[in-house]
C-alpha cells in the first residue's frame, strides 16, 4: 500500500508491506507398510506415519487420529506407531485421518490410505524334520519324523527314523555286507 501526501513545499510518498504467508495445510503421510506390502506373518505389523504441521494430543492439541482398518475405527491420541495383531491371510486397507477435538473431519479430508496383505503359510518350518515345509512361514507344531536309514536289510538302519535320508550303504546278505554301489 502507497500513500502519497503533498504539501505547497514537500511531497512525501509512505510506503509499507504487511508480509502474507498463505496458511499451512497439515499433512499425515503413512510411511509403512508401503502399498502393495506382503507379510508372512499376522502380528507386530508396524503402521509408521508422520504428520506436519497439526498437534496430536487429547483434548489439548489440534485434535487427534483416527485410525481405520478394514473399515473399523480406532481413535488414537498420540504419535506412536500402530502395531497390528491378528490379521487374516488376504488384503487389508489401512486409512489415518486427522479430525478435530469434536471427531469431525476437516474439508478437505487430511488422511492417507494404504493397501496391504498378510499371507501365513502355516507348517513344519524346522528342515531337520521330514514334513519341513520350505514355504512355510509360522511353525504350526506339526514337526515329525527323523531322518536315517529305513531299509532293515541295510547295517545303517535305524529304528527310530521315520524318513529315509539316502544313508542305506551297507547291505546285510545272509549274514555278510556289502557296499551298496
Amino acid at each position: 500500500m502507497v500513500t502519497t501526501l503533498t504539501s505547497a513545499s514537500n511531497v512525501l510518498n509512505q510506503g509499507f508491506q504487511q508480509s502474507f504467508s498463505a496458511p499451512i495445510d497439515p499433512t499425515i503421510t503413512i510411511i509403512n507398510p508401503l502399498n502393495g506390502d506382503v507379510f508372512p506373518n499376522n502380528n507386530n505389523i508396524g503402521i509408521d506415519f508422520s504428520i506436519t504441521d497439526f498437534v496430536v494430543a487429547s483434548g489439548t492439541g489440534d485434535g487427534h487420529i483416527h485410525y481405520y482398518v478394514n473399515g473399523a475405527m480406532t481413535m488414537k491420541y498420540d504419535t506412536l506407531p500402530i502395531t497390528l495383531n491378528g490379521l487374516a491371510n488376504g488384503s487389508h486397507q489401512i486409512i489415518i485421518e486427522l479430525v478435530d477435538n469434536s471427531h469431525q473431519g476437516f474439508s478437505p479430508t487430511i488422511a492417507d490410505t494404504v493397501n496391504f496383505s498378510v499371507n501365513v503359510i502355516y507348517g513344519c518350518t524346522d528342515p531337520s524334520y521330514c514334513n519341513y515345509d520350505s514355504l512355510a512361514t509360522i511353525d504350526d507344531g506339526s514337526c515329525t519324523g527323523m531322518f536315517g536309514c529305513t531299509d532293515p536289510l541295510y547295517l545303517e538302519y535305524s529304528a527310530a527314523a521315520t524318513c529315509d535320508d539316502g544313508s542305506c550303504v551297507t547291505l546285510i546278505v545272509n549274514g555278510c555286507t556289502a557296499r551298496k554301489s
